[in-house]
């Protein structure tokens, strides 16, 4: 099943009991916030299965957060 956006309370219920018994599998992907681009023209190719999850927190540097604008990292 890909989705659909028209069924019945009988379909809704079938839908919810594959979930619950794990013939449900999602295809989720977390990527980069740098990716954006490259997964925006996939997305208009049609070549995304599932869902995109984006990163947006900063890139890590060790234990501490990096910021393209830091001269130094504080502790």
């Amino acid at each position: 099943m890909r989705g659909f956006i028209v069924g019945t309370r009988r379909d809704l219920e079938e839908a919810l009991a594959f979930a619950a018994e794990g013939k449900v599998k999602s295809q989720i992907r977390k990527a980069p916030l740098e990716e954006i681009n490259s997964i925006f023209a996939d997305l208009k190719a049609g070549k995304i299965e599932g869902r995109v999850v984006l990163d947006m927190t900063a890139p890590q540097v060790g234990n501490y957060a990096r910021h393209e604008k830091a001269e130094a990292l504080t502790v």
